[in-house]
């Protein structure tokens, strides 16, 4: 028997494949990712634009910075201060950019509210 969730969840990806979204929108990596740790995450064209903003943007601004101190930081005079505004700046950035795609993407395929399917 499924939970809510997955009703939830399979009411969406119709949704999405009838109007057209592509795979790596309608399933993120990192949504499976969590769905096969046990969460029930909302899948980020259904997800407010802060929501999506504060998501993406702490995780890519701390992996970012962790990528960029071990490929090149660490051999320059770089202050930590600055690497971590640096880090924070290109969260902020990526959670902006990949928030405004989300909501452009769900105005334009003018998707059905999370809590209504």
């Amino acid at each position: 028997m499924e939970t809510p969730y997955q009703q939830k969840l399979e009411r969406s990806q119709q949704e999405l494949r009838v109007k057209g979204a592509e795979r790596h929108a309608r399933l993120p990596l990192l949504l499976r990712l969590f769905q096969k740790l046990g969460f029930e995450p909302i899948p980020p064209l259904y997800r407010p634009f802060l929501r999506n903003f504060a998501g993406t943007a702490a995780y890519f601004g701390p992996v970012w910075g962790s990528l960029m101190y071990f490929a090149a930081w660490r051999h320059t005079d770089l202050h930590l201060p600055v690497m971590i505004a640096t880090s924070l700046f290109a969260g902020v950035l990526f959670g902006l950019m990949m928030a405004g795609y989300f909501y452009m993407q769900q105005t334009k395929l003018n998707l059905t509210a999370w809590d209504r399917l």
